[in-house]
């Protein structure tokens, strides 16, 4: 019931984090330079499997989770194949055949990001100037493939929706296009600004 929700996990659950940083200064004639790194991998979000309609009639869409069919004569495929829907599924380990999944029981893509940055210290008689070069996602610089931060949509994939086949009594599932065209309709949405590299230039005066 609505009103009697079992514990699970939360949609902010932060899940295994790592964290590395490094400072480096040294003097070149009058100047000086501090070249530093920081580097973050974290567990991606998490994220359940759901249907992409309303199997139990509460009045809202794609919030059911999916049940896991025990073989393919547990239920109706439609649009495609039984090995098609369980591939796409496994991607998520520990998926119980027989079994509604577990709220969030599944997690997106790993996140790696490195950042790194440089400050010239230059002294101007009482004052000092500083130049400073910031570089964000270092990562995503040199492989466009890499540093991407990836997630399921509102915390959910819907790979099929779900109806009662009236001749059988079993449910009816018809696959969609995230299984079936994953090339157009990605598994998981890109957060674009932070997948991407980034620098900025400062200058600083100080008196």
């Amino acid at each position: 019931g609505v009103n009697d929700v079992p514990v699970a996990m939360s949609n902010f659950s932060p899940g295994h984090r790592i964290t590395l940083s490094a400072i480096y200064t040294r003097p070149f004639g009058p100047t000086e330079a501090s070249f530093s790194a920081y580097y973050n991998g974290q567990t991606g979000r998490p994220y359940a499997y759901r249907y992409s309609n309303d199997v139990n009639v509460d009045g809202g869409t794609t919030n059911d989770l999916l049940y896991i069919p025990r073989d393919a004569s547990d239920v109706i495929i439609a649009n495609g194949t039984f090995d098609q829907l369980m591939n796409f599924i496994n991607e998520c380990e520990g998926m119980t055949a027989g079994a509604i999944v577990a709220r969030n029981s599944c997690r997106g893509p790993w996140t790696n990001s490195m950042d790194f940055g440089v400050v010239f210290r230059v002294p101007m008689g009482r004052y000092r100037g500083e130049i400073s070069f910031n570089l964000q996602n270092l990562i995503n610089a040199f492989d466009s493939g890499n540093g991407l931060v990836e997630y399921a949509t509102f915390n959910g994939i819907a790979p099929v929706s779900a109806a009662v086949d009236a001749a059988t009594g079993k449910w009816r599932y018809t696959l969609n296009n995230v299984v079936l065209a994953p090339e157009t309709n990605p598994r998981f949405s890109r957060d674009d600004l932070r997948s991407r590299w980034q620098g900025q230039l400062g200058f600083n005066f100080r008196f």
